[in-house]
């Protein structure tokens, strides 16, 4: 009360505005995140850094603590460890190519970024939050059906654009960066079918988004996309069926996979596993490039080499290739541990979820398992557009939960949880 005896009007919420300008910036990521995967998978690092960088001040007014972002802290801290005793640390900080080489540099500014872009996605409203994911999910679509005209025609289209815009560009090199797109498309399928699913003509939509990935990636012969496409199907079944066994299955798979790495790389490139199972250059490559990776994991498997220590080898190509073997190399047994928890603490995510809609933990768990195994064959940890693309697929995981009013923010502990069970697909 005033002085005169007039109430005072409560203040206008003041999160009002941002909520709606983060719906806006949701459906901007999902307009062209798309047109990205299409054009260029680098096009991935400014537009969810610059989505991250307006997202910031919402995350910081929100205080919302993450165990997520903390796992990653002290992962980023210990990388930071490991550079005193790394090989190809520059020194020269006055040469503005080695200070953009840095790795760490680069993770310096990618942390905040990329974690206040998926930390202010879990607060959007559920409105807005659908009307997002049905921009992305038919966009996706579409892109599946012109990767596959592009693998079948050899990529024209990309040709066709490449020179309009005066930078030509050859054959081979546009089929390479069209295949591209299925990374993308492996990664966020299964959270874009769910939703096609239940939509107006989903189910024919869905069925034009599954046929396109897998001739894309049939087309293409990219193996690490065919790959996460199986894998991803396995596991969406063992969630959405499972229950939490599932889960946990999930669980134990992945800390095998970080665990056992070297002991595998060392058995799988044996002379009689190689003769059989090498019968491409690529793949024979890769064997041996694990091999070699393993038995340098075996001379430090504590502490690692050290950050970025995996370009300095000769034998492995700028990295092993894999990314279980690339964390034992640089950042060893510790570093593993941390990428583990965090893992750990994502699937412990996908439980609570499971108790209250098993078609979105289904779709989240599918998802990073499709990250994991083109992870496990194809990309270096630390590529800025490989870590924009999971940043922005977890994003995505959590608009879905939210397009069906799930609470997904915070670290509540999960008897704070409603318990009821949507309908799902």
């Amino acid at each position: 009360m005033t002085s005169a005896g007039t109430p005072i009007e409560p203040d206008p919420q003041p999160s009002e505005p941002p909520t709606r300008l983060l719906g806006v910036l949701a459906l901007a990521v999902c307009v062209l995140a798309p047109v990205v995967a299409y054009v260029g998978n680098l096009g991935f690092v400014p537009l969810i850094a610059a989505s991250g960088l307006l997202c910031l001040p919402l995350w910081a007014r929100s205080r919302r603590a993450s165990i997520g972002v903390a796992i990653l802290l002290a992962l980023f801290l210990w990388m930071l460890a490991t550079t005193r005793w790394s090989p190809v640390v520059p020194t020269d900080f006055h040469r503005y190519k080695l200070v953009e080489a840095l790795t760490l540099l680069k993770l310096t500014f990618e942390l905040p970024l990329y974690a206040g872009f998926v930390l202010a996605m879990a607060g959007l409203s559920g409105e807005d939050a659908r009307r997002a994911l049905r921009v992305l999910a038919f966009s996706l679509a579409a892109i599946a059906v012109i990767t596959t005209l592009e693998a079948v025609t050899g990529g024209q289209i990309y040709l066709q654009i490449k020179a309009a815009i005066g930078q030509p560009t050859r054959a081979d090199l546009a089929a390479r960066n069209v295949a591209r797109a299925g990374y993308a498309l492996a990664v966020l399928f299964w959270p874009t079918a769910l939703v096609l699913w239940k939509g107006p003509g989903g189910r024919v939509t869905t069925l034009v988004l599954l046929a396109g990935a897998v001739a894309a990636a049939v087309l293409f012969d990219t193996n690490a996309v065919v790959a996460a496409g199986l894998a991803s199907g396995v596991v969406f079944a063992m969630v959405r069926y499972g229950g939490r066994i599932g889960v946990l299955a999930c669980i134990g798979g992945v800390m095998a996979y970080l665990a056992l790495a070297p002991l595998a790389a060392d058995l799988l490139a044996a002379p009689g596993v190689v003769q059989e199972g090498g019968d491409r250059l690529s793949w024979l490559a890769r064997l041996q490039i694990w091999n070699h990776a393993a038995h340098l994991i075996e001379q430090k498997p504590l502490f690692g080499w050290g950050m970025d220590a995996s370009r300095s080898f000769a034998g492995i190509p700028l990295h092993p290739h894999d990314a279980a073997l690339q964390l034992w190399l640089e950042l060893g047994l510790v570093g593993v541990a941390l990428v583990g928890l965090f893992w750990g603490w994502v699937f412990i995510g996908v439980e609570r979820l499971q108790r209250m809609d098993p078609a979105v933990a289904a779709a989240g768990a599918a998802s990073a398992s499709a990250y994991l195994t083109i992870g496990a064959l194809s990309f270096g940890v630390w590529q800025e557009w490989w870590l924009a693309l999971g940043a922005l697929t977890f994003a995505v995981v959590l608009l879905l939960a939210r397009s069906r009013d799930l609470p997904v923010r915070g670290d509540a502990p999960a008897e704070a949880e409603p318990e009821g069970q949507p309908a799902a697909a």
